[in-house]
């Protein structure tokens, strides 16, 4: 038989074991801080005390809150990236450089689609190591809501961009929750400023993670991305290269994460109207790690934008590193912005910020 000091002790034991497991669920959560060192694009957590320089909270939201989002969608792109998976070879695609292999594509992602499939059920448009030629835009449209994956190999999965059209366009019904990742894009022949490599509508949890959209030596990108109407989504690991148009076109928003990428001009200085990033009517948007280099602007607050934070980025000869033209709040902090043509940081109105 136990004697009653034994039991006191017991449950005293059992007491502190759970005030513990409590007070390191507590640290886990307000404890977290962000690490970007060098030569580590991601962005991860670890338990402690904030070690961000001056613990960047606008307006009550933290830089934690806006990134969280990255390993949650992590988290999903695990569990569903093989899910219903198509080859593009299956349906005729060739990848040898030489062979249109549009209709082939059209035909996979068609396969993706069937009415049938249930609402939450994700499929992945699976492309291996190969050069395609794509003539033509390709559109994700179902009959129904539903997720879509595209996945290539890095840098061994190239879609050669051959048209002046938009490339991959993702209709509203079928851009939330979706991903597309390690992927280059090669435009072959000029574009238009409008043409765009991946068009999203009315997306949400979507992750873009591994897309290098490329101009050759004599050829030129149009747009990379355009996001419209668009919450808690997330690019990141990216390149952008000659860009005559917007890198990132972000044109109604909440709690956009940009992160590890590099936007370059196609032109020196303001001889371009290009822009590496553009915001519009967004709110909470994080940019992190980034290198934007010889553009017309850099990064640009267009309108009704609200918290814009900019962190541990690289601003160089653009003709404006970064413009403001709304009244926006912007924080940026741990940033090397140098050599503007015209202003480092430009603002039109009076603008709440905290540089640092």
């Amino acid at each position: 038989q136990q004697s009653a000091g034994h039991k006191m002790m017991v449950r005293g034991v059992c007491l502190c074991s759970i005030f513990v497991a409590w007070w390191c669920c507590v640290g886990l959560v307000y404890g977290a801080h962000i690490t970007t060192g060098p030569g580590n694009n991601d962005i991860s957590f670890n338990c402690g005390l904030a070690q961000f320089p001056n613990d960047v909270i606008v307006n009550n939201i933290s830089i934690i809150s806006l990134v969280q989002q990255v390993n949650t969608l992590q988290s999903y792109i695990t569990n569903t990236l093989s899910a219903g998976m198509v080859n593009v070879r299956m349906y005729g695609a060739i990848g040898d450089g030489i062979t249109d292999d549009t209709n082939a594509f059209k035909a996979a992602i068609n396969a993706l689609l069937p009415s049938t499939v249930s609402l939450r059920s994700a499929s992945t448009l699976y492309i291996p190591p190969g050069s395609y030629v794509i003539s033509s835009t390709l559109n994700f449209n179902s009959p129904i809501p539903k997720p879509i994956n595209v996945r290539g190999e890095g840098f061994s999965s190239n879609l050669l961009w051959v048209g002046d059209s938009n490339l991959l366009v993702f209709a509203a019904n079928v851009s939330s929750r979706s991903t597309v990742r390690d992927l280059v894009i090669t435009a072959t022949v000029n574009k238009t400023a409008t043409s765009t490599a991946i068009v999203m509508h009315s997306c949400s949890l979507s992750l873009f993670d591994g897309v290098h959209i490329f101009g050759t030596a004599n050829t030129f990108v149009g747009s990379g991305f355009s996001f419209i109407n668009i919450n808690r989504c997330t690019v990141r690991n990216f390149q952008i290269s000659t860009l005559i148009g917007i890198g990132i076109n972000v044109d109604v928003a909440t709690k956009i994460v940009i992160s590890a990428g590099t936007i370059q001009g196609q032109m020196l200085y303001s001889a371009s109207s290009s822009i590496g990033i553009k915001l519009v009517a967004s709110t909470q948007t994080l940019c992190s790690d980034l290198d934007i280099i010889r553009l017309g602007s850099g990064l640009v607050s267009s309108s009704s934008n609200f918290d814009i934070m900019i962190v541990d980025s690289y601003f160089s000869h653009s003709g404006y590193n970064i413009a403001v033209y709304d009244n926006v709040y912007l924080v940026i902090t741990g940033c090397h912005i140098i050599a503007a043509e015209i202003a480092q940081i430009y603002a039109s109105t009076p603008t709440q910020h905290n540089i640092n």
